[in-house]
């Protein structure tokens, strides 16, 4: 009997170290469903880019006053203007370069990435195509491993070119 009752305290335990691990992983969780939010919205301002496309024959013109204009999710007017010191992706090597400092809108997303990532779409190569360029504030507070998340997620994209 008293074999008995030193199992049954070696298995809770067992189940409270368990239990413990999952909570310690617990933000991993939450950043896995952010960044699927970050994907999907994402996915949701490409699919507009080609309503855009219809409407004018070229992505000429495409930029986030677009997506202001037609009350697109999280768009912020640019208050104060962002440097591109102070963030990383800043958009250098495109025909249509981001001016420094930007003072236009640009999208942002929920959760801890609200201060931390934005999205600035802008049309390139003369009009031809669309991109949509996704910084991160140098200094931020998100987690290594959220950064990670994101990049390995939006990497499973055929279209997305990361660094």
């Amino acid at each position: 009997m008293f074999v008995g009752f030193i199992a049954v305290i070696v298995i809770l335990l067992v189940i409270v170290g368990l239990m413990s691990t999952g909570a310690l992983n617990s933000d991993s969780n939450s950043y896995i469903t952010e960044v699927k939010k970050i994907q999907e919205q994402l996915s949701i301002m490409k699919s507009e880019t080609k309503f855009y496309y219809v409407g004018a024959d070229s992505f000429t013109g495409l930029n986030a006053d677009y997506y202001k204009n037609i009350k697109f999710g999280y768009v912020v007017d640019t208050h104060p203007p962002l440097n591109s010191a102070d963030w990383s992706g800043w958009p250098t090597g495109v025909d249509t370069p981001l001016a420094d400092p930007y003072t236009g809108p640009y999208i942002t997303f929920e959760g801890i990435a609200k201060d931390n990532v934005i999205a600035i779409p802008l049309s390139v190569n003369n009009g031809e195509a669309a991109s949509i360029f996704i910084m991160i504030r140098n200094n931020s507070n998100l987690p290594i491993s959220y950064k990670k998340l994101l990049e390995k997620t939006l990497a499973t994209d055929q279209a997305y070119i990361g660094g």
